[in-house]
């Protein structure tokens, strides 16, 4: 039941994303906790924008956006809750920052396998640190 609580503030936390639409600026997610977001909040808020964001460009038949920038912070920022990150989140950062790179370089006939690999690295982390906003971020797949 510990869980219950972070997954409400989780989903508060991205449906208040959908209205951020700068890819890298963390000023622009606002706090959805009267006492402030952590660092990390604001920064997955801004990732899933940027999935979005992506996920509209290649429903679109467009090739990816710009890098975002910023992203490389994921293994640094400050957490809600410390006790919450297990030993392996830094590996699963990596993970994600190396997918974010192969998805941003791939080819033309790579671009939706590159995509959902990325949006499956999301998946395998909240998997293991943060179970809420699974069903939230399976939807950002595309169909092949």
């Amino acid at each position: 039941m510990k869980y219950i609580p972070l997954a409400l503030m989780l989903t508060v936390v991205i449906v208040l994303t959908i209205s951020c639409r700068q890819k890298s600026d963390e000023s622009c997610a606002k706090p959805a906790n009267p006492n402030g977001d952590s660092e990390l909040a604001l920064l997955m808020r801004n990732m899933t924008s940027h999935l979005e964001e992506e996920k509209k460009r290649m429903d679109a038949g467009e090739a990816p956006g710009k890098m975002p920038e910023g992203y490389d912070k994921i293994s640094t920022a400050k957490p809600t809750d410390s006790k919450q990150l297990s030993d392996n989140f830094r590996g699963f950062a990596s993970i994600y920052l190396q997918s974010l790179s192969n998805y941003h370089k791939a080819t033309p006939e790579n671009y939706r396998n590159e995509y959902n690999n990325l949006v499956k690295s999301c998946i395998s982390c909240h998997e293991n640190e943060c179970p809420g906003p699974i069903k939230r971020i399976e939807k950002l797949l595309v169909t092949e």
